[in-house]
Protein backbone atom coordinates (compact mmCIF):
# COMPACT_ATOMS: atom_id res chain seq x y z
CA UNK A 1 0.00 0.00 0.00
CA UNK A 2 1.24 3.61 -0.79
CA UNK A 3 0.86 6.29 2.34
CA UNK A 4 0.37 9.86 1.26
CA UNK A 5 0.97 12.73 3.88
CA UNK A 6 1.08 16.51 3.90
CA UNK A 7 -0.34 19.33 5.92
CA UNK A 8 -2.96 22.23 4.75
CA UNK A 9 -1.52 25.14 4.29
CA UNK A 10 -3.69 28.60 4.92
CA UNK A 11 -3.20 31.30 2.46
CA UNK A 12 -1.04 33.95 3.64
CA UNK A 13 -2.87 37.16 3.39
CA UNK A 14 -3.08 39.69 1.64
CA UNK A 15 -4.48 37.87 -1.71
CA UNK A 16 -4.72 39.17 -5.12
CA UNK A 17 -6.24 39.25 -7.79
CA UNK A 18 -5.11 38.61 -11.58
CA UNK A 19 -7.15 39.36 -14.69
CA UNK A 20 -6.80 35.93 -17.11
CA UNK A 21 -8.83 37.29 -19.33
CA UNK A 22 -7.79 39.98 -22.20
CA UNK A 23 -8.98 43.98 -20.87
CA UNK A 24 -11.38 44.24 -23.48
CA UNK A 25 -13.60 41.06 -24.58
CA UNK A 26 -16.43 41.66 -27.55
CA UNK A 27 -19.09 39.82 -28.06
CA UNK A 28 -22.63 40.21 -30.11
CA UNK A 29 -25.07 41.46 -28.23
CA UNK A 30 -28.01 38.98 -26.45
CA UNK A 31 -25.57 36.26 -26.98
CA UNK A 32 -22.91 34.70 -24.71
CA UNK A 33 -19.10 35.83 -24.79
CA UNK A 34 -16.83 33.24 -26.44
CA UNK A 35 -14.59 33.20 -23.73
CA UNK A 36 -15.67 33.33 -20.06
CA UNK A 37 -14.49 36.53 -17.57
CA UNK A 38 -11.61 34.39 -15.75
CA UNK A 39 -9.56 35.13 -13.27
CA UNK A 40 -6.75 33.56 -10.44
CA UNK A 41 -6.52 34.51 -6.67
CA UNK A 42 -2.89 34.31 -5.01
CA UNK A 43 -1.95 34.82 -1.64
CA UNK A 44 1.19 36.59 -0.22
CA UNK A 45 3.81 33.97 -1.29
CA UNK A 46 2.02 33.97 -4.87
CA UNK A 47 0.50 30.38 -4.68
CA UNK A 48 -2.90 29.91 -6.06
CA UNK A 49 -5.81 29.67 -3.42
CA UNK A 50 -8.74 26.95 -3.73
CA UNK A 51 -12.04 27.40 -2.98
CA UNK A 52 -12.17 31.18 -2.69
CA UNK A 53 -15.51 33.12 -3.45
CA UNK A 54 -15.56 35.41 -6.00
CA UNK A 55 -18.82 37.46 -6.42
CA UNK A 56 -19.14 38.47 -10.48
CA UNK A 57 -21.62 41.89 -10.41
CA UNK A 58 -23.10 43.40 -13.70
CA UNK A 59 -22.80 47.25 -13.83
CA UNK A 60 -25.50 49.28 -13.12
CA UNK A 61 -27.41 50.17 -16.62
CA UNK A 62 -26.38 46.83 -18.22
CA UNK A 63 -28.46 44.51 -19.35
CA UNK A 64 -25.96 41.82 -20.08
CA UNK A 65 -26.12 38.69 -17.23
CA UNK A 66 -24.04 36.25 -15.04
CA UNK A 67 -25.38 32.72 -16.78
CA UNK A 68 -22.88 30.98 -14.30
CA UNK A 69 -19.82 31.26 -11.88
CA UNK A 70 -18.16 29.59 -9.41
CA UNK A 71 -15.50 29.58 -6.46
CA UNK A 72 -11.66 29.19 -7.57
CA UNK A 73 -10.89 25.48 -8.61
CA UNK A 74 -7.27 24.19 -7.16
CA UNK A 75 -5.07 26.50 -9.57
CA UNK A 76 -6.65 29.57 -7.73
CA UNK A 77 -8.88 30.05 -11.02
CA UNK A 78 -12.61 30.92 -11.41
CA UNK A 79 -14.35 31.86 -14.25
CA UNK A 80 -17.92 33.05 -14.84
CA UNK A 81 -20.17 33.38 -18.58
CA UNK A 82 -21.77 36.31 -19.29
CA UNK A 83 -24.40 36.44 -21.96
CA UNK A 84 -24.00 40.16 -23.29
CA UNK A 85 -26.60 42.75 -22.81
CA UNK A 86 -29.09 43.25 -25.67
CA UNK A 87 -27.45 47.14 -26.51
CA UNK A 88 -24.78 47.77 -28.09
CA UNK A 89 -21.58 49.35 -26.60
CA UNK A 90 -19.62 48.49 -23.46
CA UNK A 91 -20.63 47.12 -20.56
CA UNK A 92 -19.39 46.33 -17.34
CA UNK A 93 -18.85 43.32 -14.88
CA UNK A 94 -17.01 43.74 -11.64
CA UNK A 95 -15.39 40.30 -9.96
CA UNK A 96 -14.94 41.04 -5.96
CA UNK A 97 -13.01 38.39 -3.68
CA UNK A 98 -15.81 37.65 -1.01
CA UNK A 99 -14.73 39.32 2.41
CA UNK A 100 -12.03 41.96 1.10
CA UNK A 101 -12.68 44.97 -1.07
CA UNK A 102 -10.39 43.29 -3.59
CA UNK A 103 -11.78 43.59 -7.21
CA UNK A 104 -11.37 43.96 -11.14
CA UNK A 105 -13.72 44.72 -13.64
CA UNK A 106 -14.20 43.11 -16.94
CA UNK A 107 -14.79 45.38 -19.72
CA UNK A 108 -17.55 43.93 -22.99
CA UNK A 109 -18.04 45.59 -25.74
CA UNK A 110 -21.42 44.81 -27.20
CA UNK A 111 -21.71 44.34 -31.26
CA UNK A 112 -24.96 44.05 -33.11
CA UNK A 113 -25.01 41.18 -35.21
CA UNK A 114 -25.26 40.90 -39.42
CA UNK A 115 -28.74 43.17 -40.92
CA UNK A 116 -31.18 40.29 -41.13
CA UNK A 117 -34.07 42.95 -41.90
CA UNK A 118 -35.22 46.31 -43.01
CA UNK A 119 -38.39 48.21 -42.19
CA UNK A 120 -39.32 51.90 -43.05
CA UNK A 121 -41.97 53.72 -41.17
CA UNK A 122 -43.76 56.77 -43.07
CA UNK A 123 -44.56 59.74 -40.47
CA UNK A 124 -47.98 60.26 -42.43
CA UNK A 125 -50.20 58.68 -44.94
CA UNK A 126 -51.45 59.65 -48.04
CA UNK A 127 -50.05 63.18 -48.20
CA UNK A 128 -49.95 63.53 -52.46
CA UNK A 129 -47.46 66.64 -53.45
CA UNK A 130 -46.06 66.90 -49.60
CA UNK A 131 -42.60 66.06 -47.99
CA UNK A 132 -43.02 62.88 -45.72
CA UNK A 133 -40.57 61.86 -43.37
CA UNK A 134 -39.93 58.40 -42.65
CA UNK A 135 -37.80 56.41 -40.44
CA UNK A 136 -36.08 53.21 -41.77
CA UNK A 137 -35.05 50.99 -39.03
CA UNK A 138 -32.56 47.63 -39.97
CA UNK A 139 -32.45 44.86 -37.38
CA UNK A 140 -30.29 41.61 -37.05
CA UNK A 141 -31.45 38.26 -35.77
CA UNK A 142 -32.02 39.21 -32.23
CA UNK A 143 -33.94 41.90 -33.22
CA UNK A 144 -31.58 44.44 -31.92
CA UNK A 145 -31.25 47.96 -34.07
CA UNK A 146 -27.71 48.22 -36.29
CA UNK A 147 -25.74 51.06 -37.11
CA UNK A 148 -24.26 53.06 -40.20
CA UNK A 149 -26.22 50.37 -42.75
CA UNK A 150 -26.26 52.09 -46.02
CA UNK A 151 -29.96 51.80 -47.39
CA UNK A 152 -31.63 52.90 -50.83
CA UNK A 153 -35.38 54.04 -51.21
CA UNK A 154 -37.58 53.95 -53.88
CA UNK A 155 -41.42 55.12 -54.57
CA UNK A 156 -43.54 52.13 -56.00
CA UNK A 157 -47.61 52.22 -56.75
CA UNK A 158 -47.95 51.02 -53.64
CA UNK A 159 -46.02 53.41 -51.55
CA UNK A 160 -42.15 53.39 -50.50
CA UNK A 161 -39.65 50.64 -50.51
CA UNK A 162 -36.31 50.32 -48.32
CA UNK A 163 -33.39 48.02 -49.43
CA UNK A 164 -29.64 47.20 -47.64
CA UNK A 165 -27.34 48.08 -50.16
CA UNK A 166 -25.43 44.86 -51.24
CA UNK A 167 -23.81 42.61 -47.86
CA UNK A 168 -22.08 45.39 -45.44
CA UNK A 169 -21.60 42.43 -42.85
CA UNK A 170 -20.71 39.35 -43.85
CA UNK A 171 -21.50 36.52 -41.25
CA UNK A 172 -18.17 35.76 -39.97
CA UNK A 173 -18.22 39.23 -38.68
CA UNK A 174 -18.75 39.78 -34.96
Amino acid sequence: SILFSGQIRNPKTPLTLIKMSPDTLTGQAGEELSEPLALKVLDADQIPVANQAIDFKVGTGTTGEITSAGATNYLGIASATYKVGVQSGDQIVTAKLSGTSEFIVFLIRAQSGRPVSITATAAAEDTVGQIVPFTVTVKDNSGIGVPDIPVTFSITEDGYNAQIIGNPRKSTDP
